[in-house]
């Protein structure tokens, strides 16, 4: 016979809670929840409380948690008192085994779990079963998509959801009162995957006109949607053809919802449902079927879209940067600029046609050309009156007559001519690196007081990717979220590397004299590389999304800097000296 593992969640209708009110489902304020089994827990610290798993098969085993404010419990099977364990344990912990039975005869069993107190919960339970009498099991998975599954009424009555924390990413639901779906398969056992929601009504599923009636999630069994839960399984069927049909039981307490998500084939002897080769989305598995080999990875697919999320949103974030920049550049292209430079020589002025000094009368006579001529040095003064009003000696009668015609008293000088440099205020050649140099303290301000805050209220930005909405409760993170929740959320890890990296670039923005002389502050990339990887860090949580965005606009200052050829004063003071420019 081949080996089958089946996962029963916390959620699932396959184990009973009683009595009523005394089960929480996944506590909101509960710092390990993340840690659980498709992040939900039930947990109890009524004495007494049981839950109760039916099930057919050869063994199960139930995981749950370990806390300092946990205590005993009971486990019995059949009616037999089996063992007796204690949850309680100095470090708090998940996926903690809590009972395992095995090598029961192939069967229908119930497995009952009492608190003894103070408290206890459960995380999920594993059904061993054996399925037909081939050694080769053989798994055919109809997606709720799959057209071997007939919707009633009409197809329309079926409202398709796509979300990734379904299987395959869709689920078919319903409110229609008289609304059912059916399949018809051949297969030895069957299972029905689909969701838990307050918002459900009771699920009626007929297997070869055998009606069996579970909870969907009201009454108080669950408070939030939990997805991809194993609602009803059945072994021992055999071989032949079998017709499975899913309707609504709404009552008065209850709400109208149902939704399928996917239903499992499970046969043996190297034949599938349809007695063919399996391909495409129904694709045999030759081994046992474990929690992830019937269902997608939730765990890896919830990473591998929150990572895809986060670095999409920092490329993002590059492309508006980059933006910005294009157009703040092309901005201070456009301004008109200040061509008047400084003279290349204190004798011969290079100037505009408009700053010529010549002899212009006021009815705008052309320009008039004096000839050259050979100097005669008759005096020794050299300061012309083009610079000084008024004269002495015989210079009186030029002074007096001089309006904006040239001065040729160094001309008729017979003393060489001093140079007399005039100091000017001309305007400094644009710096290149421009007013970009503005993001730099913004940046390093917003990223270490952002992580400052992110110390005190702690959030992960991205939860929202692949998260389920509670009522009550909000967003639900995805299962892929819990490695960042952990690095954010219950240790700052994540906020104090970005306090470590904002403050050691602060350092090295604003150092003291004797860490200029220090390779890293002369070096554009180091800065870059550091800036890059704020960015990526700040991005994660709540509080530094601005930062991330300075951290970038900071990041291209500086590589466009380093493409232009830009130094740090230091390094080029530093040249040659046997550092490094």
């Amino acid at each position: 016979m081949a080996s089958l593992n089946l996962t029963v969640e916390d959620g699932s209708p396959l184990i009973f809670y009683d009595p009523a009110g005394a089960w929480t489902d996944s506590p909101n304020d509960d710092s390990l929840l993340f840690n659980y089994s498709g992040m939900s827990l039930h947990t109890t610290s009524t004495e007494g409380a049981t839950a109760t798993i039916s099930f057919h098969g050869t063994g199960l085993t139930i995981y749950g948690g370990h806390r300092p404010t946990y205590g005993t419990y009971t486990v019995s099977l059949d009616g037999q008192g089996l063992s007796k364990g204690n949850a309680s344990d100095i470090q708090a912990s998940s996926t903690q085994l809590l009972a395992t039975i095995s090598g029961l005869p192939d069967g229908n069993h119930t497995a009952v779990i009492t608190n003894i107190g103070p408290a206890i919960d459960i995380d999920y339970a594993i059904i061993e079963c054996q399925i037909g009498s081939g050694s080769e099991l053989i798994t055919t998975v109809y997606d709720d998509s799959d057209s071997h599954i007939s919707y009633l009424p009409s197809d329309s009555d079926w409202i398709v959801n796509n979300k990734p924390t379904f299987m395959n990413g869709t689920l078919h639901f319903t409110n229609v009162t008289d609304a059912s779906a059916s399949i018809y398969f051949a297969g030895d056992a069957v299972a029905l995957y689909g969701t838990v929601s307050p918002d459900h009504a009771n699920i009626r599923v007929s297997l070869d006109g055998r009606e069996t009636t579970f909870s969907g999630g009201s009454n108080g069994v669950v408070s939030s949607l939990h997805s991809q839960v194993l609602l009803y399984s059945f072994n021992g069927l055999g071989p032949e053809n079998h017709t499975l049909t899913v309707s609504a039981d709404q009552e008065p307490n209850t709400g109208p919802f149902i939704d399928i998500d996917a239903i499992i084939v499970y046969s043996s002897n190297g034949t599938n449902s349809d007695g063919e080769a399996v391909n495409g989305a129904r694709q045999p598995v030759a081994s046992s079927l474990s929690s992830g080999a019937s269902l997608p990875d939730r765990k890896s697919v919830g990473t591998r879209a929150i990572v895809g999320a986060v670095l999409g949103g920092v490329c993002g974030m590059a492309l508006l940067a980059a933006l910005f920049f294009l157009l703040y550049r092309r901005k201070h292209l456009a301004r008109p600029r200040d061509d008047t430079v400084s003279p290349s020589t204190p004798d011969l002025p290079m100037q505009r046609p408009e700053m010529f000094e010549t002899a212009r009368d006021d009815d705008n006579t052309p320009l008039r050309l004096e000839p050259l001529r050979a100097p005669r040095y008759q005096s020794r003064l050299s300061i012309a009156p083009s610079y000084y009003s008024g004269g002495t000696g015989g210079w009186d009668h030029m002074s007096a007559g001089h309006t904006r015609a040239p001065s040729m008293a160094s001309v008729t000088s017979t003393t060489p001519i001093i140079r007399t440099v005039p100091t000017l205020k001309t305007p400094q050649p644009p710096n290149r690196f421009g007013a970009g140099l503005q993001a730099i303290p913004k940046t390093l301000k917003n990223a270490v007081w952002s992580a400052f805050f992110g110390l005190f209220f702690r959030k992960f930005f991205w939860d929202f990717v692949g998260g389920i909405i509670r009522d009550p409760g909000g967003v639900q993170p995805a299962p892929g979220a819990a490695v960042f929740i952990s690095l954010i959320v219950k240790a700052p890890v994540i906020q104090i590397f970005t306090m470590i990296i904002g403050a050691f670039l602060i350092v090295v923005e604003f150092p003291l004299p004797q860490f200029k002389a220090l390779a890293i502050y002369r070096s554009f990339v180091f800065r870059i590389v550091l800036l890059l990887f704020q960015s990526f860090l700040t991005v994660l949580f709540y509080q530094g999304t601005n930062a991330s965005l300075w951290s970038l606009i900071a990041v291209f200052c500086y590589t466009r800097a380093q493409m232009l050829g830009e130094q740090m004063e230091e390094a080029k003071q530093n040249r040659g000296k046997g550092g490094v420019a």
